[in-house]
């Protein structure tokens, strides 16, 4: 039987996606643990995407099988709560929620521990709206509710329930910021390929584009299931020779594609806070994005960034055209988008955690 924690010093159970694939929450969530340890502090990670063993690859291909099976693989790293006394469960919508969330909070509740939902993802408002007795329940036996930007903050206090502000780790230490005086349209999109990405609206601002600079250039940093689609969208287009697929790249990788284009390019339909944005501000690439979910709390539109709404191609192009015609509007919006960066390093928020499990242990 494994040793009790020690009633007098924090011990988490970190909840949540793990790289692979090296996105979204599971960064986060991995930067937080990898941190942490680094500083001997005593956390504990449970998977949500467990990696099948080598004799069991093979269930990876049969779409129901494989997920109940890493469900199953997820409710027995959940034994591991004993250890802990503050649970910290990385939370987004739909069967997430239901599947992910739920159970560790009705084992928490069970074995007396304090329980955090670390809420992230845009799509909050409509699937709460949805599922209204979901949170009310949840927020019944959720010591702490912490969202990492105002604009969940927002939603959630519409809906009655009281939210915290912890940033997403900007993990930026090892892009290199670049000065520019002027930009290539050499185009970075550093997304999933899903619909809700929508890389689809920046191939077609590409295609715009090109009428202008008959050298720009897409790179497709991400996977996905929409990824034959893309393929088939370029070539009707005409782009075969313009947009580059490169799949996952890892997180090791990404400075130097950073390094290697000149702007960046976010088409979500619907989103949060997009590291991307942070690495891109970090590498310093001006920003041009949709106007969707909490970006316009990250990316100041004219000031920090460009922003237009969700899956105008063409609002997409006519920003990165003016970028590079005015390249010195280019320059001073690097600069600012730099400046955002400062409230989100490791230290400050570290401070925030440390604050909130020694509030609950």
């Amino acid at each position: 039987m494994p040793e009790k924690y020690n009633d007098k010093e924090p011990v988490v159970a970190l909840i949540g996606e793990f790289p692979p694939p090296g996105a979204g929450m599971a960064v986060q969530a991995e930067q937080l643990l990898k941190r942490f340890q680094q500083q001997s502090f005593s956390i504990i990670p449970i998977r949500t995407n467990s990696q099948f063993p080598a004799a069991l690859r093979w269930l990876d291909s049969i779409r129901g099988l494989r997920g109940l099976f890493k469900w199953f693989l997820f409710l027995i790293q959940c034994t591991r709560i004993y250890q802990v006394n503050i649970i910290h469960i990385f939370s987004s919508s739909g069967l997430n929620y239901i599947l992910f969330t739920f159970p560790p909070i009705f084992i928490g509740r069970i074995l007396g521990k304090k329980i955090i939902i670390n809420y992230h993802g845009g799509a909050a408002e409509e699937f709460f709206t949805k599922h209204p007795m979901l949170l009310k329940w949840s927020m019944k036996f959720v010591d702490e509710l912490v969202v990492p930007s105002a604009f969940l903050q927002e939603i959630f206090s519409n809906m009655n329930q009281q939210a915290e502000i912890v940033p997403n780790i900007a993990n930026v230490e090892n892009f290199h910021f670049k000065n520019r005086e002027s930009f290539s349209p050499l185009i970075l999109s550093a997304r999933n390929l899903t619909n809700v990405y929508n890389v689809k609206c920046a191939i077609d601002a590409l295609s715009i584009i090109v009428k202008f600079y008959s050298d720009a250039k897409l790179l497709i940093a991400g996977d996905g299931p929409e990824k034959s689609n893309l393929i088939k969208q370029a070539s009707l287009l005409g782009l075969e020779d313009k947009v580059v697929f490169m799949g996952n790249v890892d997180n090791e990788k990404m400075p130097q594609l950073y390094d290697q284009c000149d702007i960046f390019i976010n088409t979500s339909n619907i989103d949060n806070m997009p590291g991307s944005i942070l690495e891109a501000y970090a590498s310093g690439l001006p920003v041009v994005s949709t106007n969707v979910g909490g970006i316009p709390y990250l990316v100041d539109d004219g000031i920090s960034g460009l922003l237009t709404d969700a899956d105008d191609a063409e609002g997409l192009a006519k920003h990165i055209l003016y970028i590079l015609d005015n390249p010195d509007r280019g320059v001073k919006m690097v600069a600012k988008g730099r400046e955002k960066l400062l409230n989100l390093k490791w230290e400050r928020v570290s401070k925030k955690w440390l604050e909130i499990y020694q509030r609950l242990s």
